[in-house]
């Protein structure tokens, strides 16, 4: 494999001192699994399997085929895991803030723990709960009232209500349908560019093509309005269209 350059490295490792060469390699390369630095310092390297960059991403492809990723420029699509992100961020500023003896993994395991007791504002029940079919013990278990309600009917209840005061109307697109469709080239200015739905490929994710810049590109829903329109881009400037 081609390299652009190599450096010594200093690695010391129980009390034993050796330089590792490290190759710094273009567009990047397949992992070396510090093969060299097992031999240095006489590991046992048959116990461990090397595998090819290419078969590891060949059985990637076989197992997940229907994998769909999110529509570029569009977070929302994978809110859940955003969302949680976001709530731990907050959590550890709020305990880190007022506590500075404490540090980073106890402050996370104490909010995972609380959290994983709290009950869902959907579900009713605790994480801990749906998992394990208990709530974890705490100082406050006793105070806690049983859970009587199945949690698939709450979740239904929650549901019902949530689509009623919050629920917008689902839009969807067939192939062929005339679109505008958000147009990403110039950073930090929003505009739409003329499209049609070429096919769908999730629920709420199309491939749309565009004929004036013949290509095509991965649209979710909100990212789509249906229109007629032939004429040059449509601008808009706000980032919350």
């Amino acid at each position: 494999m081609p390299t652009l350059g190599c450096c010594k490295l200093k690695i010391c490792y129980n009390n034993v001192s050796q330089f590792l060469n490290i190759y710094v390699i273009k567009n990047g390369g397949p992992p070396i699994l510090g093969r060299d630095f097992m031999y240095l310092y006489n590991f046992n390297v048959s116990q461990f399997h090397f595998a090819s960059e290419s078969s590891n991403i060949d059985k990637l492809l076989s197992k997940y085929k229907n994998h769909i990723t999110i529509s570029p420029y569009f977070a929302q699509s994978n809110g859940a895991a955003e969302n949680a992100v976001k709530n731990i961020k907050n959590a550890l500023k709020h305990v880190l803030g007022r506590n500075k003896n404490i540090d980073v993994a106890t402050a996370l395991n104490n909010f995972l723990f609380d959290y994983r007791n709290s009950r869902h504002s959907t579900t009713g029940v605790s994480p801990a709960m749906l998992m394990f079919g208990r709530d974890l013990r705490t100082r406050f278990s006793s105070l806690k009232p049983e859970v009587n309600e199945t949690v698939k009917n709450k979740v239904l209840l929650e549901q019902k209500r949530q689509k009623k005061y919050y629920g917008g109307k689902a839009r969807q697109f067939e192939v062929g349908d005339k679109v505008i469709v958000k147009d990403y080239r110039v950073p930090n200015k929003i505009s739409w560019i003329p499209a049609v739905i070429d096919k769908k490929i999730g629920k709420c994710t199309y491939i749309v093509r565009v004929p004036e810049l013949k290509v095509t590109w991965k649209r979710h829903t909100n990212q789509i309005i249906k229109s007629n329109v032939q004429s040059s881009t449509k601008k808009c400037h706000s980032n919350k269209f």
